[in-house]
């Protein structure tokens, strides 16, 4: 029986490596596990990680989502930690992924607003931001052109990936060109923060970094309740919607990290996949748009960012098997990367496949606190693969001396992802 979670360990996030450990688990015959090392009781069968993040179950809460992994007592009190920490405490409340109604309603009322071109409603998505989002890819796209010039060898996150991730949600928020270079920096730290056991040297930083996007995020919202523009920002805080600064802040925040981070992982283990000799045949395919669309999903649930995301049991858990329990107060792991090749959801899950609408992977949570972004980041990843084959069909990424992954229980996020031309 598997009792210990090998997602910090070397090595782990490597494609072979990933499919074998999610291959164990689902032979296992069992459906959780509980890792003394970070006091998460993992769950990875499908139809489980459904029923936690479903919000159907009274006996889980979200209350915990955004909680550190590194324990409140193992931080270091340096100037730099504390004073963060006072800045999040008076400047944040809960939002959205750790929110419950009114306030969660509230948010994503404002944020879906079908009336205005600036939110993200699910079914406008592509008519309100899609010219951004090419706009955006392009600009990416000639930096890279430019950086291959120079270089034989470049770093594909620098030049192409972080650029796409933090100027589409900055520009939708309505950060300026100056803010949104330290979008990367900012939704680092918060990640890290959630996913990583923090040692006293890298716990400064981070949630110095997090505090430093609360400011921006809670400035941004009070110049637009005076000064409203068009943007995603100014909405948050219309009249109409009834969003304190605090909320609607904090809101911008949780959008601004979380659309960064996801699109941003997703998007370069994506481009590992189609680099390699299994994904060579989809890259090929990649010049016709409508096999973008179909590939598109199948990527996300193979080659999702954000591979776990944390509940907690208020009450005992029963699971789907009507037999397993998890205990009252356990911090629940869904293993989301998991539960997407869980092969009585998804036959021959490593494969990438034309498959039904349902059952749907969970790569953007499920429920009422399905990601707020799934649309844009779906047409971001898209798009910017669409692009990446039509302007570099002979782009491979560089092996040679090994991807190498950040050492985090939440996020899959290659550190670099060094590109070259044929």
């Amino acid at each position: 029986m598997i009792e210990k979670l090998p997602l910090a360990q070397a090595g782990v996030y490597q494609p072979e490596a990933l499919a074998e450990f999610y291959r164990r688990l689902h032979e296992s015959g069992h459906r959780t596990f509980y890792d003394r090392d970070t006091g998460l009781q993992a769950v990875w069968r499908h139809a489980d990680v459904q029923q936690i993040l479903s919000g159907q179950d009274p006996n889980v809460g979200n209350e915990n989502s955004l909680d550190p992994l590194t324990k409140p007592t193992e931080f270091a009190l340096t100037t730099e930690t504390l004073g963060g920490f006072f800045t999040l405490k008076h400047l944040v409340r809960p939002a959205t992924a750790n929110a419950e109604d009114p306030d969660h309603g509230a948010v994503k009322d404002a944020v879906f607003d079908s009336d205005n071109r600036c939110s993200l409603n699910r079914r406008h998505t592509e008519t309100n931001h899609g010219s951004l989002v090419q706009h955006v890819i392009d600009m990416a796209a000639r930096n890279l052109q430019e950086r291959l010039s120079q270089d034989d060898v470049v770093d594909l996150n620098d030049a192409y990936i972080s650029p796409i991730a933090s100027h589409t949600i900055g520009t939708i928020l309505g950060f300026s060109l100056q803010a949104q270079e330290n979008i990367r920096e900012w939704s680092e730290g918060q990640t890290a923060l959630l996913g990583q056991k923090l040692d006293k040297r890298q716990q400064g930083p981070a949630v110095h970094a997090l505090a430093n996007l609360a400011v921006e995020c809670y400035n941004l919202v009070k110049d637009r309740k005076r000064n409203p523009q068009k943007d995603l920002a100014s909405l948050l805080v219309a009249d109409y919607h009834e969003l304190s600064f605090k909320l609607a802040g904090s809101a911008a925040m949780n959008l601004i990290a979380a659309g960064y981070a996801t699109t941003h992982n997703t998007l370069g283990n994506s481009v590992r996949f189609l680099s390699s000799e299994a994904g060579q045949a989809h890259w090929k395919q990649l010049v016709d748009p409508k096999y973008a669309a179909k590939l598109t999903p199948e990527l996300i649930r193979l080659e999702t960012g954000l591979v776990g995301w944390k509940r907690r049991a208020k009450h005992t858990v029963t699971l789907a098997d009507g037999k397993t329990r998890i205990p009252r107060g356990r911090q629940i792991l869904t293993l989301l990367g998991a539960a997407n090749r869980d092969p009585d959801a998804f036959p021959n899950p490593d494969q990438v496949k034309d498959r039904p609408a349902h059952p749907a992977p969970v790569s953007f949570g499920i429920g009422p606190h399905l990601c707020m972004g799934k649309e844009l980041a779906i047409m971001e990843v898209r798009e910017a693969l669409l692009t990446l084959r039509r302007r570099f069909p002979n782009l491979k990424v560089v092996e040679t001396n090994g991807i190498q992954y950040e050492p985090d229980y939440l996020f899959r996020a290659p550190r670099a992802l060094p590109v070259r031309l044929g």
